[in-house]
């Protein structure tokens, strides 16, 4: 199995085009932390349409994108187990 990932270093257009790329390599998954909950949506739809479902983590995404799950650590709750 091959990994691929990429850096976008806080542009969402570098994503958008990151995510085209990923998927004319045949990814089996999708495994995003979006940097705006809005402007993926269409790129996250579309991949979801060809059968990649998609895993968001660490972020939120607006829920008219069609993802599997989302993964969020709870920031607080560890920053509190950090100060004790």
């Amino acid at each position: 199995m091959t990994f691929f990932s990429a850096k976008c270093q806080g542009n969402i257009t570098k994503q958008a085009a990151a995510i085209e790329d990923l998927i004319a390599k045949d990814i089996y998954i999708l495994i995003i932390n979006t940097f705006n909950h809005k402007a993926l949506v269409l790129a996250i739809n579309s991949t979801a349409k060809l059968g990649i479902p998609i895993v968001i983590v660490e972020s939120y995404i607006h829920p008219e994108a069609n993802y599997i799950t989302s993964v969020q650590a709870n920031n607080l709750g560890n920053e509190k187990s950090i100060g004790k």
